[in-house]
């Protein structure tokens, strides 16, 4: 009877144990739960909540799925065990149309199945795309300034690419550059100035910058043909618009900016200028001061002389 009792507990113990756990002849195995019912011959690993571990295993499609809430139906076709959850599914394969690592989500009611992440046989990764394009393929339906890249600690920054270029933005979701596909750059602004390659909002701090001038230097100033306005015109020229010629005036720098490389082009034309005025001034000067030398000389021997008339007048006396 001691024998007979324990003996006894054995057999029920492996009658449920075996009522859990099913070893069919179609393949399919079951693990403390039951293959569902038409899903057989796929020589799947089936487990509980609809989990299983199911190989493919045509020559095109060879592969092994790790697969949860997901079966196959008898025309091959990836479905739910239970449609009111998502499903996911992990696939390793080896064949033509499966050489890959895979994995894809899909959510619940419609079965439609996207990649999340992927690697081909040629080593690209792909995420949120089924067909890597590079190395390493980031694909979303719809970006955002944040929701492509995240990078950094607590206080992160976001890499994106949209329609009009690629972003990066500070931790508070806010583009501080961009590059557009055209080229031109933007910084501290999210819209640069279509016509110019760089546009900055805000302060530049450098210690040199080097501008390549596409206008003439104006050294044409100093040739002998060159027609110098005179001073008064100049004066003119001021009293009537309140700004030096060939100088934009402040409303139209207000309206347009100023072209740096033509405004300095500008400037030096205004300094040789300004040089030649002063270089004929100068002239002015010195021949005031040779005349003024000349008649200090002049009057000086008009004073001896009449010294000399006043001396002898004296005498004759």
């Amino acid at each position: 009877m001691k024998i007979l009792l324990p003996l006894i507990l054995s057999l029920l113990t492996i009658q449920y144990t075996l009522a859990q756990n099913t070893f069919g002849s179609s393949g399919d195995a079951a693990i403390n739960t039951v293959v569902p019912s038409g899903h057989y011959y796929y020589n799947a690993l089936w487990m509980p909540n609809g989990n299983a571990l199911m190989p493919e295993n045509s020559a095109s499609y060879s592969s092994i799925n790790l697969t949860s809430n997901i079966l196959r139906n008898s025309s091959n076709i990836w479905g739910f065990v239970n449609p009111n959850l998502p499903a996911w599914r992990v696939c390793i394969g080896s064949g033509s149309a499966t050489d890959y690592f895979n994995v894809s989500r899909s959510a619940s009611t419609t079965y439609l199945e996207k990649t999340l992440f992927k690697i081909d046989n040629s080593g690209k990764v792909g995420i949120g795309t089924d067909s890597p394009g590079a190395t390493l393929d980031v694909s979303v339906e719809s970006s955002t300034y944040t929701n492509v890249i995240k990078f950094g600690d607590i206080t992160p920054g976001y890499l994106t690419s949209g329609a009009s270029g690629i972003y990066f933005s500070n931790s508070s979701g806010n583009p501080v550059l961009v590059i557009q596909h055209a080229g031109n750059v933007g910084i501290g602004t999210s819209n640069p100035d279509p016509n110019s390659k760089l546009t900055v909002s805000g302060l530049i701090h450098a210690t040199e910058i080097l501008v390549d001038a596409n206008v003439k230097i104006p050294d044409y100033v100093f040739d002998k043909g060159y027609e110098l306005a005179t001073l008064k015109d100049v004066k003119t020229y001021i009293d009537q618009n309140h700004h030096l010629p060939d100088i934009p005036s402040a409303a139209q720098v207000a309206k347009g900016g100023i072209n740096l490389g033509e405004m300095n082009t500008k400037l030096l034309k205004k300094i040789e200028e300004l040089t030649l005025y002063l270089i004929e001034k100068d002239k002015q000067i010195e021949a005031l001061k040779t005349q003024q030398t000349e008649d200090s000389q002049s009057q000086q021997l008009q004073i001896d002389e009449l010294k000399n008339q006043i001396k002898n007048i004296s005498k004759a006396k």
